[in-house]
């Protein structure tokens, strides 16, 4: 739903990187035990996933969240089996601190050969320019966190308003 946390602190709060490497533990601290459950599942996205899985499809997870946290919250609202990857930052950023990283990582665990049966969905600028960088075509999620025209900006080959409206870009 954002860039990695510590790029947010620098470039939106002005932190330099200790400041932003302390706010990120105090936030993973939170998150960890409570803000990763105060989420909910989009209304059609489970039955989505389950037809997508049925069409053949393989799915994966590529997020700017810790790899953990995204893992744990699959888990929690039991949607991880629908995927064959779920990846994203490592915590301290290291070797996948940056959307296109963790995108290149997620491909390469999935083992595709081509890149034109790869497609990234995205809600934000930085899923857009991420898969951009990796030569992946990407669709705008509207139902998410960004703001208007902000996927068509970046780059979205296509912007689905609803999860009904992206169903027939992923299964025809």
């Amino acid at each position: 739903i954002c860039p990695p946390l510590h790029r947010s602190f620098t470039t939106f709060r002005g932190m330099d990187d200790a400041q932003a490497s302390k706010a990120v533990a105090v936030c993973r601290e939170y998150y960890d035990t409570t803000g990763a459950y105060e989420n909910e599942v989009y209304e059609g996205i489970e039955d989505l996933l389950r037809d997508l899985v049925a069409a053949g499809k393989r799915l994966a997870v590529a997020t700017s969240k810790v790899e953990y946290a995204a893992v744990e919250i699959l888990r929690h609202f039991n949607l991880d089996h629908y995927f064959d990857v779920i990846t994203g930052a490592d915590p301290g950023g290291e070797l996948r601190g940056t959307k296109g990283l963790v995108i290149k990582h997620a491909v390469s665990e999935l083992r595709m050969c081509d890149g034109i049966s790869v497609v990234m969905i995205g809600d934000r600028e930085h899923d857009v320019h991420g898969a951009t960088e990796n030569g992946i075509p990407c669709i705008g999620a509207g139902w998410g966190y960004g703001e208007p025209g902000e996927l068509e900006s970046a780059g979205a080959v296509a912007v689905a308003a609803t999860v009904s409206d992206i169903r027939p870009l992923l299964l025809s």
